[in-house]
C-alpha cells in the first residue's frame, strides 16, 4: 500500500490508467509508463555506490536519479559524481529549506567540468520543507536566479488559504508522503487547487515516497529492515510496499489521482539492480 491509498479509494476500476491531461510544462511519464520514475538517495551516498546506481538506473530505464539533501548535507558533490558517468537518466536535487535557513543555491559554474547542455536536458532542482510560503519565496528567487538551466520545483502541502500558492509557479509540484498526510486527501486537494489554476500551464505531481518491494511481503518486509534509517517513514506504513502485483496496483491508482512523477527512496542499495528493476517493472502501463 501506498500511505493508506487504496486502488478502490481512488478509481473503482484501475484496469487501465490515464494521466490527467496537462501541458508540456512540467513533468510527464515516458511512453508505456503510468508515471515517470526516479530514484531517491541521500547526498552523502558513496561514489562508488553512486556509480553502481547510475549504470543500473540507465539499464532499466529510471527516469531521474535524485540527490536528496534533506540533513543540509552538500548535495553537489555527489551530483557532479552522477553527471560525470553521462548517462542518459536525469539528474536532480531535492533542498531542504530548513527553519531559519534558505537552500543552498547550486556552486558558480556548477558542474564544473561539465557542458551541461551535453546531457541532453535540464537539471532538476526541487525545494521542500514544512512552511509554504517560504518554500514558495525560494522557488521564485531560484528561479530568478539560475533561470531555465534547471527545471524547478516544490513541495506543496494543503493549508485552505492563499500560502497553498499559485499552480504555476514551479514546473513540478512534490506531495511528500507522510503519516501526518494521508496522501489521498492530499492529492484529492492538489487536484482541485489545479483546477482552479490555469489548465495550460498545469504542472506536473510529483510523489516522494518510500519504497520496498519483493517477490513476496516477507522479502519486500526483509528488504525494508536494511535501511539505515527511515526519514520518509516506513515504506510498510506511508510508502510503496509489497510484491510486485501490489505496489503496481499502488502505482495505478496514483496515476489515476494525477501522479505525472514517483520519486522512491530504497531501504539499501545492496541489491540495488534487484530492486530498481521490480520498481521499473510496477511502473508499467497494464
Amino acid at each position: 500500500m501506498i500511505a493508506r491509498v487504496t486502488v478502490e479509494e481512488v478509481d473503482p476500476d484501475p484496469g487501465t490508467a490515464e494521466p490527467a491531461t496537462r501541458s508540456p510544462r512540467g513533468t510527464a511519464p515516458p511512453p508505456g509508463r503510468l508515471v515517470r520514475l526516479g530514484v531517491v538517495v541521500p547526498a552523502d551516498t558513496p561514489s562508488e555506490q553512486l556509480g553502481l546506481l547510475a549504470g543500473v538506473a540507465a539499464a532499466a530505464g529510471v527516469g531521474v536519479i535524485w540527490v536528496d539533501a534533506r540533513d543540509g548535507t552538500d548535495p553537489w558533490t555527489a551530483l557532479a559524481v552522477l553527471a560525470a558517468r553521462g548517462t542518459d537518466v536525469g539528474l536532480g536535487v531535492h533542498l531542504w529549506l530548513a527553519p531559519g535557513h534558505s537552500p543552498v543555491s547550486p556552486p558558480e559554474g556548477f558542474p564544473a567540468g561539465l557542458d551541461v547542455s551535453a546531457l541532453g536536458r535540464p537539471l532538476e532542482l526541487s525545494i521542500l520543507g514544512d512552511d509554504q510560503a517560504r518554500v514558495i519565496d525560494a522557488t521564485h528567487d531560484l528561479r530568478r536566479e539560475i533561470g531555465p538551466r534547471w527545471v524547478i520545483g516544490r513541495e506543496w502541502r494543503p493549508s485552505g488559504h492563499a500560502a497553498d500558492g499559485p499552480a504555476t509557479d514551479g514546473d513540478d509540484l512534490v506531495v511528500v508522503a507522510g503519516e501526518d498526510r494521508p496522501l489521498g486527501d492530499t492529492l484529492a486537494r492538489l487536484g482541485r487547487h489545479l483546477d482552479d489554476g490555469a489548465p495550460l500551464e498545469r504542472p506536473g505531481v510529483a510523489v516522494l515516497a518510500a519504497a520496498s518491494i519483493g517477490r513476496t511481503t516477507a522479502e519486500a518486509e526483509a528488504r525494508a529492515s536494511l535501511a539505515r534509517d527511515h526519514p520518509y517513514g516506513h515504506p510498510k506504513d506511508v510508502g510503496l510496499f509489497g510484491t510486485l502485483e501490489q505496489v503496481h496496483a499502488a502505482v495505478v491508482a496514483l496515476a489515476r489521482a494525477g501522479v505525472t512523477d514517483l520519486r522512491c527512496t530504497l531501504p539499501t542499495l545492496a541489491d540495488v539492480a534487484d530492486a530498481v528493476g521490480q520498481l521499473t517493472a510496477a511502473t508499467r502501463r497494464p
